[in-house]
């Protein structure tokens, strides 16, 4: 009897140990990004929420990274890649890998797939966006407020719902400081290409355009505005160490606390798909600091308006506002909820330029 009750304590102990060995496996939580990671842009912002989610789990979690994926089939073969390598969660982080994500996520329904700034949704994939449009129309108070001709420019990258927003909420910004202020957008096409921004800002101030706000990931539009003697607003870093003399203001997006939610919400069997929302009210928009060229008193409107936005009784889409074409598209009063604001497809008035079809 005893050799038979110690042969069960040891194969108690054993499967035990087994059982444990199993649950102390680290989950894996995987992102795919479409550039280098770098130290700036909206990859180095990514990078510094999977950064956060390590040093917050620590051993709990493993993080395996992709970074220079094309868009298209290589989007798609680097995140079934990730898939196979039993990612728990893969974060697909950039707009042009949502229909690779679509495909990927149906053959894998056991994982969680979080995909940035799109629109298409299934049982195991849901979509996180920021709310950049928030920071964007205090970057159009600081140009208008800045400039001296009233021509503001802004440096677009892709004709995506983003996008659409944000060249909107500059120019929303701008005339709330000069009405008669205009905003043209130049179409690059690319995410990051220094020589191809360096360009485009050299013809807008040739054309009299003294402030360009960036929605591309390098810096070379800060430095050449910097080289010129005009002014620039970053995107997704704060840039002013390239161009001290020229660099206003930019937006940055905090992931971290939403990457860590989506891991918490996965370990405890909680996760569904939803559409995230990262605002001021959640300290996701962050506006970097003010260059001291920015007029004091619109850096205190900026503050106020800033507080307002994250007690939520002040929002930047709200009407009346009117297409180019002079037509009214959000009456007065009424402000466009989160499902209104990822279909915005037109732009409005002050804004120069068009939406590529």
């Amino acid at each position: 009897m005893k050799i038979l009750i110690k042969l069960l304590t040891i194969i108690i102990v054993f499967f035990g140990f087994s059982i444990s060995s199993a649950n102390s496996e680290p989950m894996k939580v995987c992102y795919a990004f479409n550039g280098p990671i770098g130290e700036w842009g909206w990859n180095y912002q990514q990078e510094l929420g999977r950064q956060h989610i390590e040093n917050h789990f620590g051993d709990q979690i493993k993080t395996i990274v992709i970074e220079g994926v094309n868009e298209g089939a290589d989007a798609e073969r680097a995140i079934r890649k990730l898939a196979q390598q039993d990612c728990k969660i893969i974060f697909s982080t950039t707009f042009g890998f949502m229909d690779p994500t679509v495909e990927v996520a149906k053959d894998y329904p056991d994982i969680i797939f979080e995909h940035a700034t799109g629109y298409k949704f299934s049982e195991n994939l849901g979509v996180y966006e920021g709310a950049t449009y928030q920071g964007r129309y205090i970057a159009g108070m600081v140009a208008a407020a800045t400039s001296k001709t009233g021509k503001v420019a802004y440096l677009a990258s892709f004709p995506i719902p983003e996008l659409i927003r944000d060249i909107n909420a500059v120019a929303l910004g701008m005339q709330s400081v000069d009405p008669d202020s205009t905003l043209t957008v130049m179409w690059l096409y690319s995410w990051f290409d220094p020589a191809k921004e360096s360009d485009a800002v050299r013809i807008l101030v040739n054309s009299g355009h003294d402030v360009t706000v960036q929605h591309t990931d390098g810096f070379a539009a800060v430095q050449t505005a910097q080289e010129l003697g005009t002014y620039a607003i970053g995107h997704a870093t704060d840039l002013t160490k390239y161009g001290p003399d020229a660099h206003l203001t930019a937006l940055e997006i905090n992931w971290g606390p939403f990457m860590q939610s989506v891991v918490e919400d996965t370990m405890n069997n909680t996760w569904k798909s939803d559409v995230y929302w990262g605002d001021m009210t959640k300290g996701a928009i962050v506006v970097t600091p003010f260059n001291d060229i920015v007029p004091k008193d619109t850096v205190a409107k900026a503050e106020k308006l800033m507080e307002e936005m994250r007690n939520h009784t002040f929002e930047p889409f709200t009407g009346p506002i009117k297409n180019q074409a002079g037509e009214i598209m959000i009456p007065a009063g009424k402000s466009l909820d989160h499902n209104e604001l990822l279909s915005i497809n037109y732009l409005v008035e002050g804004v120069i330029g068009e939406i590529p079809q």
